[in-house]
């Protein structure tokens, strides 16, 4: 897992200040609150007109007002961007704890059984060999789990690529999965789309697969 950076002075100051919004909401609303009397009592104090004394109020609570306005909205931005990604975090976990349930370990156990059995001739590059004995009625229950396995990936892919899923607690999850699937069945795949003449089978995973490779 890669050490996490040290966040620079300003997202400091940012992220604090977002923190305690309510506290310095209050502060500048009090401030500005006590100006405006200070500021009415010097126009009273002054001999200004109670006309004067009125428009300066109303100048100091429209400035008030704009104040509160931004900072409130600033507030409801991040309480919703906080909500949202909360949520993003949570479906996250949840799709991808399904790789630990009881019922995909016996797919996964039924996958990686078939391709440990074939692996010397992977290795070689026989693929057709391998494609053959994949597609034999013996091997069926290894065929099916392969497909739900890959299935699953490319579902998580696809998640990741709209932002359905966050990429990050993905990839925290993932990282050393995906590449381990992606080194031990690219060229299967790469058969597999000849065969079925279609590029875009488990495309999501292997695209995604070569860009965290890659990083």
């Amino acid at each position: 897992m890669e050490k996490e950076k040290t966040p620079p002075y300003f997202d400091i100051v940012t992220h604090w200040m977002l923190k305690n919004a309510f506290k310095w909401r209050f502060c500048i609303l009090l401030a500005c609150g006590f100006a405006t009397v200070l500021c009415v009592k010097n126009l009273v104090e002054s001999g200004s007109s109670l006309l004067q004394a009125l428009e300066a109020t109303a100048y100091c609570g429209a400035i008030i007002s704009m104040i509160y306005v931004v900072i409130t909205f600033e507030y409801n931005q991040h309480s919703e961007l906080s909500k949202s990604l909360k949520k993003t975090y949570k479906l996250t976990y949840k799709k991808c704890s399904i790789y630990s349930l009881p019922e995909f370990s016996k797919n996964r156990h039924e996958m990686q059984t078939f391709f440990d059995s074939h692996k010397q001739a992977l290795d070689n590059g026989n693929l057709n060999d391998v494609y053959t004995e994949f597609n034999k009625i013996g091997n069926l229950q290894a065929k099916l789990a392969t497909q739900d396995v890959l299935n699953y990936l490319e579902d998580i892919s696809i998640g990741v690529r709209r932002g359905i899923l966050d990429e990050n607690l993905t990839k925290e999850l993932f990282l050393t999965l995906f590449i381990t699937y992606y080194n031990k069945l690219h060229k299967f795949i790469e058969h597999h789309r000849k065969e079925k003449n279609s590029l875009q089978i488990w495309a999501e995973f292997t695209t995604l697969a070569e860009k965290w490779k890659q990083a």
